[in-house]
């Protein structure tokens, strides 16, 4: 029995989805139990999950763009709004989530070393909003995506997506309100 080249990159691009869903879940125990550490060594907890996020989110985020660009070509279908916007959408995904790199390292600086109760200033770098809030957006425009791919409306795709966008900004515009309460505490 001959392989189904097609069937082939199918389950691979199925599999890819399923390995950014385990990436954004691992990133979410780590942007939580950082956002949540009091002391140094529950920040370096939260940390020490980042290289997952480098062996599973990474390589799962690229077999998905590049199976569904094969996919889209072999069948033809960019001409379909539902098509045409998933690459864009991954783009901006991708763009969402190296921004907080920096802020990443910087969060990596100030709690490489100490220990016990964290400083102040250690724990306003900890608690960055702008991390929360790029994974709120970033999931969002993700489920947008996975909505749309699977429903594959016509123009409203775009208008799922949209959404989802505001959704997600919204969503994450609250990391800020959110983060000022729990200065204050």
């Amino acid at each position: 029995m001959p392989i189904d080249l097609h069937r082939f990159v199918v389950f691979f691009h199925v599999v890819g989805m399923i390995g950014i869903v385990a990436g954004v879940t691992i990133e979410w125990i780590s942007v939580r139990s950082i956002m949540q550490a009091t002391t140094y060594e529950e920040v370096r907890y939260g940390i020490a999950l980042w290289p997952l996020l480098q062996r599973v989110g990474l390589p799962s985020f690229l077999v998905v763009l590049a199976s569904g660009i094969y996919l889209a070509t072999r069948l033809a279908v960019w001409r379909f709004a539902w098509a045409a916007i998933a690459v864009p959408t991954l783009v901006l995904v991708a763009a969402a989530g190296a921004v907080i790199g920096p802020r990443r390292g910087r969060i990596r600086a100030a709690t490489t070393t100490g220990s016990g109760r964290l400083a102040n200033d250690a724990r306003l770098i900890a608690r960055d909003p702008m991390i929360l809030a790029s994974w709120r957006f970033r999931t969002a425009l993700l489920s947008g995506l996975v909505l749309e791919m699977t429903t594959k409306p016509e123009y409203a795709g775009v208008i799922m997506i949209f959404i989802a966008a505001i959704l997600g900004i919204a969503w994450g515009a609250l990391a800020w309100a959110t983060s000022g309460r729990r200065d204050q505490q």
